[in-house]
């Protein structure tokens, strides 16, 4: 079964040499009936990461992180998503546009009974994380929250 929002995003793979971002195209995946609280970013081949919808909002706005996810405004028309594995970071900076209107389709998808009976869940998920600092520290709370799943390695493009 297909989910029922899906929208390809394009994003640029940051690394730290200057000047040498990858271009990658991302899936974005909302299915209300599968769990009415998530999302699923796709990436080329079939890496998946899945983590809640209020840590994409909410990162639109403030630095946050859930589990393997971080996810911080970058200026006022970006967003940079951080997922972290076994095998290192990868770091992924999108348009806010495409995301905020991904959002926007999410919120008209999901019947609004389902949307009530996830939101004390999805606020539960959200109490344990604390804004990011700056400074790149994580707190006990952060690097043991089991809110996002990731699935595969690092990204490749």
């Amino acid at each position: 079964m297909s989910p029922a929002v899906e929208v390809p995003v394009r994003g640029h793979v940051v690394t730290d040499v200057p000047g040498q971002w990858s271009v990658v195209y991302v899936a974005l995946q909302y299915d209300p009936e599968q769990d009415p609280g998530a999302v699923r970013l796709v990436f080329p081949g079939d890496n998946e990461w899945v983590f809640p919808r209020e840590l994409l909002e909410a990162g639109l706005r403030t630095p946050r992180r859930s589990g393997d996810i971080g996810v911080w405004p970058c200026g006022r028309a970006q967003v940079v998503l951080e997922f972290y594995s076994a095998d290192g970071v990868a770091v992924v900076q999108f348009d806010n546009a495409p995301l905020i209107r991904f959002l926007r389709r999410t919120h008209a998808a999901a019947p609004q009974e389902t949307e009530r009976a996830g939101k004390a869940a999805r606020r539960e998920a959200l109490r344990e994380d604390a804004p990011l600092k700056q400074t790149g520290a994580r707190t006990e709370a952060q690097t043991e929250a089991p809110h996002a799943v990731g699935h595969g390695g690092p990204l490749r493009t």
